[in-house]
């Protein structure tokens, strides 16, 4: 630490300061509040344990006048594959949407994850350069309404489509090249909303007004949920589409299944 002692206020340089960060944090946040007039702070977090209470990852975010900012998404090493950042993601857009957010933010480091985010639909809005490596900051943000389908959360924070709308199929590369494309698409409808996401984990997560990915690994989940759907959920036409292009994926390497909505 060292410290200037010249006549009038003290300048300190030090280590962390946690009573000096909180006070920061006020300030900043009551002149942030003024300048926006916005007040509806709040923090909102997702969580998996394994059967042992370990942890298998997690996502933490913030959320202020209809804007949620991720701050910290991570998943441990032997369970990636398994899908868990794209259920991670989700799960905070949908608690994000039931607050009244209509948008979200993230940064993530060239070596990190911006495909990932980019996969789900989020779009770079700039990059700040200097990070150690010669590595950049990716900044990325992402709409989570659309303007077509809008949604409309009732007292109980259950979600209402407005309309109907059309989810396509397409098979694309770890690069986003698009290999192959359905040519029916399935329309949203009570059927599908109404399906349990503890009966369907993958099915039952489709979104009527996003896009959806799966990886090789919950594709293979989503086709054992596609033989138990109880009939007239999905038609034939669609059923055999989702079939071939989801052993397209098993077969293939670095390929991913989108669920595209309108």
């Amino acid at each position: 630490m060292t410290t200037d002692h010249r006549p009038g206020p003290t300048l300190t340089t030090g280590e962390r300061d946690t009573q000096l960060n909180d006070r920061l944090t006020e300030e900043l946040v009551a002149f942030n509040t003024a300048a926006t007039g916005e007040t509806d702070r709040g923090t909102l977090s997702v969580k998996v344990t394994d059967e042992a209470g370990e942890l298998v990852g997690g996502l933490a975010a913030w959320t202020w006048g209809g804007l949620c900012g991720i701050e910290l998404l991570w998943v441990r090493e032997d369970s990636r594959k398994d899908g868990w950042g794209s259920r991670i993601l989700q799960a905070a857009e949908t608690e994000a949407r039931r607050r009244g957010c209509d948008r979200i933010t993230v940064s993530s480091f060239t070596f990190q994850a911006p495909g990932f985010y980019q996969r789900h639909g989020y779009t770079e809005t700039g990059r700040t350069l200097g990070i150690p490596g010669g590595h950049a900051d990716v900044h990325l943000f992402k709409s989570l309404t659309d303007p077509t389908h809008r949604t409309a959360w009732g007292l109980s924070g259950g979600l209402r489509p407005w309309g109907r709308s059309m989810i396509n199929l397409q098979v694309r590369s770890e690069n986003g090249r698009v290999e192959a494309r359905s040519e029916h698409g399935v329309a949203w409808g009570a059927e599908l909303a109404a399906l349990d996401q503890s009966v369907f984990p993958m099915l039952g997560h489709l979104l009527p007004y996003a896009d959806t990915v799966f990886n090789s690994r919950q594709v293979a989940t989503l086709l054992e949920e596609l033989s138990r759907l109880p009939q007239g959920v999905v038609t034939q036409e669609f059923t055999r589409e989702l079939l071939d292009l989801g052993q397209m994926v098993l077969d293939g390497q670095h390929l991913y299944l989108w669920f595209l909505g309108d």
